[in-house]
């Protein structure tokens, strides 16, 4: 069973996916136990980092994602659409839409992810 925890995001190790540059990396929260994130029941929590000029490349998951920008600009597509990326601002991928982040600022683009379950595939496209 789960435990409640308070995390803080300095404290969580550094991971790069394998469709991400080099310069972004994600910090697993929550889920995603194999990627370092603490155990839960369904849910998936992660800290994307952009720097500069990076990207996540276009990819897909198995699962629906939420994604907060807390820091940074940047543009987003989804889909067949772009999005401007800058705080405060929440978007959504549906179950297998392609999509990609990329930092245009000159600061770090900082993402809050969210999952609709903890175990998914990832498709770099």
């Amino acid at each position: 069973m789960p435990k409640v925890e308070v995390l803080k995001v300095k404290d969580v190790k550094a991971t790069q996916a394998s469709h991400m540059d080099t310069g972004a990396y994600d910090k697993y929260m929550l889920g995603n136990v194999h990627l370092g994130g603490r155990p839960t029941e369904s849910l998936a929590v992660v800290v994307s980092v952009f720097e500069p000029g990076k990207g996540s490349g276009m990819h897909k998951h198995d699962v629906e994602e939420a994604f907060f920008i807390l820091r940074g600009r940047g543009k987003a597509v989804i889909g067949d659409k772009e999005y401007k990326l800058e705080p405060d601002t929440l978007l959504y991928a549906p179950v297998n839409v392609p999509h990609d982040f990329t930092n245009t600022g000159d600061e770090s683009l900082v993402l809050l992810a969210t999952f609709s379950k903890c175990t998914y595939s990832c498709e770099r496209l």
